[in-house]
């Protein structure tokens, strides 16, 4: 069941998402509120502390990877959200979260390539943050 920690940080992502559709840019106070609000669900027991931790460094550490792999086509936002979810999903969830985001965000590009093909304006950029949104919403539904 989702708790007030949960639903606000929810509120959080789908806010951050639509600034990132709009400018694909997630701003550093968007993500230290988050970060707050995830930093109280550890306090209030429900990420270990440690676990929160270990996700944080796991988060950051395999994005920067994927972002050095692809030549900084994950944007920094993307790279600190990650890190900051982490925090709260813990290593396990951090990782699935990774995995399904970038399956959802695979989905639609190849979808987008498909579109180029016909279009005239191409678009060359996706916003990251909606599919991190929305794989972080699944887990914590599930869970």
């Amino acid at each position: 069941m989702l708790d007030l920690l949960n639903y606000s940080t929810i509120l959080f992502l789908i806010y951050i998402s639509i600034k990132d559709i709009k400018t694909l840019e997630i701003k550093n106070k968007s993500l230290i509120c988050l970060a707050i609000i995830n930093i109280i669900g550890v306090f209030t027991g429900s990420t270990a502390l440690i676990d929160g931790i270990m996700g944080f460094i796991v988060g950051l550490v395999i994005m920067l990877i994927l972002s050095f792999l692809t030549n900084g086509s994950i944007g920094g936002g993307d790279i600190k959200l990650i890190a900051v979810m982490g925090i709260v999903l813990g290593i396990e969830n951090i990782l699935v979260t990774i995995i399904i985001t970038f399956v959802l965000s695979g989905f639609m590009s190849l979808i987008l390539l498909l579109r180029n093909c016909f279009k005239e304006k191409k678009i060359t950029e996706i916003a990251l943050a909606p599919f991190i949104t929305t794989a972080v919403i699944a887990l914590l539904i599930s869970n």
